[in-house]
């Protein structure tokens, strides 16, 4: 599959850029290739004889994205933004097809926005989620977007102040952990207009084993861990904070506030369910080599300060839960077969 893609896809450079295998509706697979530089492609690998036949997938004409439209012309989302930019070029940042898209909108005078293209579905959670959540809590920014496409299901954001955490911890750049752990830590509080979706341990659980389902296609070895993590005996979770769900370091913008980007998932639940995931992903990110082992240990710093992350039982199995889920999606990758090998005998002894 990776000699079909080197063949067809310009530049790919194998074990340098990321490739995750997705199921599109239609049963086919999809290789999404995240490249060290330049934008994400998307193909079809189509069955050819003993080999895979990639077919580019055009993001312009992904008919489960309405807004797909807007990628064509730029002046288009100079029009729908009632004219309040000029928009000199949008490039695509994040592809998955029949998903969602994101796209970087770099306008006039060097202003960047960001264009998210949605489902109808995901558009109307999106939506609902915006007009609940608050934009403060203390010290805390949760990013609301600038305009809401109803028309193409798309969401304007600008760029969110501060330097992402990521970014810090790649440099090794010190800042201050007490107070980010105090600003992440005021989401719980964050005032709600609305009641939020729920998101509880056994939600964690099942999204953990529809990737470790997907897992198994390519590695059928993640069975086993499938079952354990079936069979794991949960706590029910406190359920009463504000929680991000998918708090990661990329997620984390750190300046005279930290801000928080991704927010439409918001829900209702335990804060540990945040606390948990940022620090898996600070691991994931150890053992790519992402960030190295001083910028790993300032974000344990952060994680360190943060409410209900001792070493307790509760906490070990719902990182047992979430590390699961973590191999489940590197099973899917390539490079990622080794990762999500050890990121699952980790997780099965977490199991107990």
């Amino acid at each position: 599959m990776i000699d079909s893609l080197r063949a067809v896809a310009p530049g790919f450079i194998p074990g340098r850029d990321q490739v995750a295998m997705r199921m599109l509706r239609d049963g086919d697979v999809c290789a999404c290739i995240r490249p060290e530089q330049g934008e994400p492609t998307a193909w079809r690998l189509e069955p050819g004889g003993e080999a895979y036949r990639p077919v580019a997938i055009n993001p312009c004409d992904d008919e489960r994205l309405p807004g797909a439209g807007l990628l064509r012309d730029p002046r288009k989302v100079d029009k729908r933004l009632g004219g309040t930019v000029r928009v000199e070029r949008v490039q695509i940042i994040g592809y998955r097809p029949e998903n969602r898209l994101t796209a970087r909108v770099v306008c006039e005078g060097g202003r960047v926005l960001y264009l998210k293209l949605l489902t109808r579905r995901g558009y109307a959670e999106a939506a609902a989620n915006f007009a609940r959540i608050g934009k403060e809590s203390n010290d805390l920014v949760v990013t609301h977007p600038l305009a809401m496409l109803e028309r193409e299901c798309a969401v304007v954001l600008a760029a969110a102040p501060g330097l992402m955490l990521r970014d810090l911890l790649r440099a090794g750049t010190g800042f201050d952990a007490g107070r980010v752990a105090a600003a992440l830590s005021s989401l719980a509080a964050l005032p709600v207009g609305a009641v939020l979706p729920a998101r509880s341990f056994e939600d964690e659980r099942a999204a953990a084993l529809r990737l470790l389902d997907r897992g198994i296609r390519w590695r059928p070895d993640l069975a086993r861990l499938r079952e354990r993590v079936a069979r794991l005996d949960l706590p029910p979770g406190s359920g009463d904070q504000v929680v991000h769900t998918d708090l990661h370091d990329k997620q984390i913008f750190v300046g005279a506030k930290v801000a928080l980007i991704d927010c439409e998932g918001m829900c209702r639940g335990d804060s540990r369910l945040d606390w948990v995931n940022l620090d898996e992903h600070l691991r994931l990110r150890a053992m790519t080599g992402v960030v190295e082992a001083s910028g790993v240990a300032l974000g344990a710093e952060v994680v360190a300060r943060l409410p209900g992350m001792g070493a307790g039982d509760e906490v070990r199995r719902l990182r047992a839960v979430v590390r699961a889920r973590i191999a489940g999606t590197q099973a899917q990758r390539a490079p990622g077969a080794e990762i999500a090998k050890r990121l699952a005998a980790e997780a099965e002894e977490l199991c107990g």
